[in-house]
Formats: C-alpha cells, sequence, structure tokens
C-alpha cells in the first residue's frame, strides 16, 4: 500500500512542478499559478513522511541548509519591517521549499522528468512569446506604456519582466539545442529559439543579453570542453553583437544605466542609515520617486538582499550561490552538470542588473534563481560518492 501511495504522490509532484511555469507563460491570472504551488506545499506534507519519497531529497546539504537558512531569514525579516503580513514571507518561504523539493523528488524519481519540465518551459514560453508578438504589432491598445517596447502576455506585465522570463527560456531551448542528436528536435528547438529572441528583442531590455551570452557560453564550454575557454568568449561575443545590432546603437546608448547607479545607491543608503546588519525587512515599502520616473524595487536581487536583509541577508545569498557552485563542481559530468551550470550562470548575470526581494509567490525570480537551485539540488555528489567506499571508483 505504501508503495503504491507513493507512486501516486510522485505522479501528482511531478504534474503540479510541470504545471507551474505552465501556468506562468500562459495563465493571465496569476491566483491560477500560485494555486498550483498551494497544492504542491501540501502534497508535500505526505511526502516528507514516506521515506522512499524523503530518500531522494538527500544529497547537497550544504545547498539545502543555505537554501531555508536564507528562505527563513528572509521571512523572520518581516517581523521588524513595517508590514501589516509579518508571516506572509514565511509562507512564500515555504512554497518556493515545496517546489524545490517537489521538483529534486520528480527529477530523481523519473528519469525523463527533467526533460519533460524543460520542453514545457521552452513550449509555453514558446507559445507565449508568440501571442506576445501577435499583440505587440496588432493590437496596439494592448500596449500600455510609451514607449513601443514589448508588453508580454499573461503574467509578463512589463517588458523587463518579459525579457527575463523569455530569456531564460532561452537558455533551456539552448541547452536542449545542445543535448539534441534528432534533426527535427534540433529545427524544433531552432524555431523556438528563433521566436523567444524575437520577443526579447522587442521587450528593448538590454541587461537580458549578457546573461543569455554567459549562460549559453558557458553551455557550449561544457559541451566542447577541449576549446572551452574559446569558445565561451566568442559565444559571448557573438550574443553581444546580435544584441547590439537587434536594439540599434541608439537604444543602446539612450537610457544609459537606466538609473541602476542612483537606484543601487537610494537602497543602500536606506540600509546605511537604518540597519545595516539585519536590513530593513521583507516587506518594507521599496518604492523611490525620482523626479523622472518611480521605481518600486532595488532592481538587483543582491541590492534587495541587502535592503531587506542587510548585511547578514546578502552574505547567506552569496553562500548560497557559493553552495551551488560547489554541487556543479562536484557533481559528475552530465546533461544534469551543463543544465544546472548555464541555468544558475543566467540567474546570476541577471540578479546583478535586475530583481527584487526573493521571497515572494511564484513569479519570474522563481526562474532567475529558484528552479536553478532546484537543479543544483538534483546533481549528485560524485567526489562524495567516490570517496564514501560504497561505491568504487571507476
Amino acid at each position: 500500500m505504501s508503495a503504491k501511495a507513493s507512486r501516486i504522490l510522485a505522479y501528482c509532484l511531478a504534474s503540479l512542478v510541470l504545471l507551474t511555469p505552465a501556468l506562468f507563460f500562459l495563465a493571465e491570472n496569476g491566483k491560477i499559478n500560485a494555486f498550483s504551488t498551494y497544492l504542491l506545499a501540501l502534497l508535500m506534507i505526505p511526502a516528507l513522511v514516506l521515506p522512499d519519497l524523503r530518500k531522494h531529497l538527500a544529497g547537497q546539504a550544504t545547498a539545502w541548509w543555505a537554501t531555508a537558512g536564507l528562505l527563513v531569514y528572509l521571512g523572520i525579516s518581516a517581523t521588524w519591517a513595517a508590514t501589516d503580513r509579518p508571516a506572509a514571507y514565511l509562507g512564500y518561504g515555504l512554497l518556493i521549499l515545496a517546489f524545490m523539493g517537489g521538483c529534486v523528488i520528480s527529477t530523481r524519481r523519473f528519469a525523463p522528468f527533467q526533460r519533460y519540465l524543460l520542453v514545457t518551459i521552452a513550449g509555453c514560453a514558446t507559445l507565449s512569446a508568440l501571442l506576445s508578438i501577435y499583440l505587440h504589432f496588432a493590437l496596439p491598445e494592448y500596449q500600455p506604456l510609451p514607449e513601443p517596447r514589448l508588453f508580454g502576455f499573461g503574467r509578463l506585465e512589463n517588458p523587463a519582466i518579459a525579457a527575463m522570463s523569455y530569456g531564460f527560456a532561452v537558455t533551456v531551448t539552448g541547452f536542449l539545442l545542445l543535448q539534441s542528436r534528432d534533426p527535427g528536435s534540433r529545427i524544433i528547438a531552432i524555431a523556438c529559439l528563433s521566436a523567444l529572441l524575437t520577443a526579447v528583442v522587442l521587450t528593448g531590455t538590454r541587461s537580458v543579453w549578457p546573461a543569455i551570452g554567459v549562460s549559453l557560453g558557458i553551455g557550449m564550454a561544457l559541451q566542447f570542453r577541449q576549446r572551452g575557454f574559446w569558445i565561451f568568449a566568442g559565444t559571448v561575443a557573438l550574443v553581444g553583437l546580435v544584441g547590439a545590432m537587434a536594439l540599434g546603437w541608439e537604444e543602446l546608448t539612450r537610457r544609459a544605466l537606466s538609473f541602476r547607479p542612483e537606484i543601487w545607491s537610494e537602497f543602500i543608503r536606506r540600509t546605511l542609515d537604518a540597519n545595516v546588519l539585519f536590513g530593513m525587512g521583507s516587506g518594507t515599502d521599496s518604492h523611490w520617486v525620482h523626479p523622472e520616473l518611480t521605481f518600486q524595487h532595488p532592481h538587483s536581487i543582491f541590492v534587495s538582499a541587502f535592503y531587506f536583509g542587510g548585511m547578514i541577508g546578502l552574505v547567506m545569498l552569496f553562500a548560497l550561490y557559493a553552495a551551488c557552485v560547489r554541487g556543479i563542481w562536484c557533481s559528475e559530468i552530465s546533461g544534469a552538470r551543463q543544465l544546472a551550470a548555464m541555468a544558475l550562470a543566467y540567474g546570476f548575470m541577471i540578479g546583478i542588473f535586475d530583481g527584487d526581494n526573493v521571497v515572494t509567490k511564484v513569479n519570474h525570480l522563481w526562474w532567475v534563481l529558484w528552479l536553478p537551485v532546484s537543479w543544483c539540488l538534483c546533481l549528485d555528489d560524485s567526489r562524495s560518492i567516490r570517496t564514501s567506499g560504497d561505491h568504487p571508483a571507476g
């Protein structure tokens, strides 16, 4: 009975993990997307009780502790913030942990699951990109911004969020293209990349291009390891050139750094003046009214970690990245390792230039940080295995 219950529960967890990114890209109503994560969190309770499911969470203990520590700390920080919902952020952290746990269990329980997840992300993101492109040109009234920048379909509420989300799908689709050996699959992947990159260009967002370049460069370098450095450098340069040509020199220089130095300086100053060690706390108002524009958040997950969590929060975020990099470094050479490295690099580069508090209900930041970290947690520590004595090397 226990084996049957575990199998049914594992299928339910896998289905909800697949549903979460699909609804993000295709559902207009964010509550629908969030509902799937609520169910996932509820199902993770019995999953933690059943030993044959719980065992799949073993491994990468350092990364798990770093993840839980950051989520709990930023959740607790809401208690000293000026917010009327201090418990909400702990709830968001539990949703994130449940999603990550479901992803890890599904990946380790079902051999083809990770590929199903990648195909789901690439397919749904491509469909969303095509709908966004159609609405951008066919229905000008759908565009609420004064600038002619693509306003994403569904929950991709503004050009920056659309660019970050489609850019993540570019990373996923690029990985699928690198791994594909079938000509038909390669043609489909190239077609998806074309649609996604077109949507990214139309958003007019520039910060996403370095992230795409570094991510694809790492993927290419790991694919062709003998000339890895030169292939990485060439890929980054090529993607940068494509981005520059697509956006045009005038667009590249017109908005300069889009007030990034001023935004970062403002939120760093607020933290230094108030509480440099513990920060302002999750839920604190993060609006800044500039003489020209109003900015709603610090525009960097690293500045956000410092603003909401102080020096402790920033150090814990870097510790999480360090734990993930260690996990990738220690894992065996495989496609899963390549994917984790590409996704983590993409999220890190994006996080430098954009992002808000990373403790939130499902949104684009889940693809920037939490899903890449989940893929790092799925890796096995091959060095630990080789030195444990249970499994001989070779």
